[in-house]
Parts: C-alpha cells; sequence; structure tokens
C-alpha cells in the first residue's frame, strides 16, 4: 500500500468514523480497487476474489468502531486482510484434501428446506440482549441500530470512547454465550 493511498484512506476512514457517508462510500470504492489488485496473485478464482473481497468489507465496517484515530489504519486494515484472507485459503485447502463429486438426481434435495434459515432466531437475539444490563443495552442500541460511531456514542451518552469500546465488547462476549447455549 503506497504512502499516499494509506493516507487517503486513513483520512477517509476517519472521516467516515465521524459520520460522513460520503467519506465512507469514497472509502469503501477505493479500499475495493486496492484489494482486487492485491488479492488478484493471492486467489486465483474471480468469484472467489470477490467472495473474499465482499468479507473484508463487511469485517472492516462491522469492526470499524474498534478502530482508534490516533494510531496508523494500515496495520489495523492490514490485520482484518490477513484474517480473512487466511481464513479462505484454511477452508479451500481444507475443501481440496478430499475429493468432489458432482450432485446428481441420486440425491433426493428436499426443496422446502430454507438454506438461508438460520438456528439462531431473532427472538432469541433480543431475549439475550434484553437480559443486559441498561447501559450495554443503549450502547449495543445506538452503534448497532441507530448506526452511530464510537465517538458519537461517547458523546450521546457522555461516557469516554474506551469505555463504549469496552462494554460494547464485554456486551457481545455475553450475547456469544447466551446465545451459543
Amino acid at each position: 500500500m503506497s504512502l499516499k493511498l494509506e493516507i487517503t484512506l486513513e483520512k477517509l476512514f476517519i472521516e467516515a468514523n465521524y459520520g460522513s457517508k460520503h467519506s465512507y462510500a469514497e472509502f469503501l470504492k477505493i479500499f475495493s480497487n486496492y484489494l482486487k489488485k492485491s488479492l488478484k496473485n493471492k486467489i486465483f478464482n474471480e468469484s472467489e476474489q470477490e467472495d473474499v473481497i465482499q468479507e473484508i468489507l463487511i469485517s472492516v465496517h462491522k469492526a470499524r468502531h474498534t478502530y482508534d484515530g490516533n494510531r496508523p489504519l494500515k496495520p489495523w486494515l492490514i490485520s482484518i486482510i490477513s484474517f480473512r484472507v487466511n481464513d479462505y485459503l484454511r477452508k479451500f485447502y481444507k475443501d481440496n484434501r478430499y475429493h468432489t463429486f458432482p450432485i446428481d438426481e441420486n440425491f433426493d434435495i428436499e426443496e422446502e428446506n430454507d438454506v438461508t434459515e438460520t438456528s439462531i432466531a431473532s427472538e432469541d437475539i433480543n431475549s439475550a440482549i434484553a437480559k443486559l444490563n441498561e447501559k450495554q443495552q443503549k450502547i449495543l442500541n445506538l452503534m448497532y441500530y441507530k448506526e452511530m460511531s464510537v465517538r458519537q456514542v461517547s458523546a450521546e451518552l457522555g461516557f469516554s470512547e474506551s469505555d463504549v469500546k469496552v462494554t460494547a465488547h464485554r456486551a457481545y462476549k455475553i450475547l456469544r454465550e447466551k446465545i451459543k447455549r
């Protein structure tokens, strides 16, 4: 990543964390182009490249509240890219250890089963959130339902940014445990 690109991405990302939708859209466009160029030598299948790029962009979006604006953006982005590419490669090599075979009419596939169904109902998630303490509920509500940045939540509730991050992290941990059960 060139220094000019790094500076541009960091500027746009910080502006986006302050609520600029235009800066966020521009960040995603430039970052996507960078990812396309950098992943073409690592992942040869174009559709799989696109899948990995989307996974990276989703991860950046979900974790954007964890970015500390006082630190450089590049290492934060590179770690996310690294995790997602390694996840892909791990799955790719695991899947290719075994021979594949075509699915044909010998298999009974029940059409009424929705492949997008999840074993976790939204009611389960909502009831798990309802069991969090009031502070955790407020922070999650503002960050995820109202899509506010850590800085905005901090200003809204009068907590420090680090307090918001720590509280959100602890709430996620509790939710993960409750949903696993």
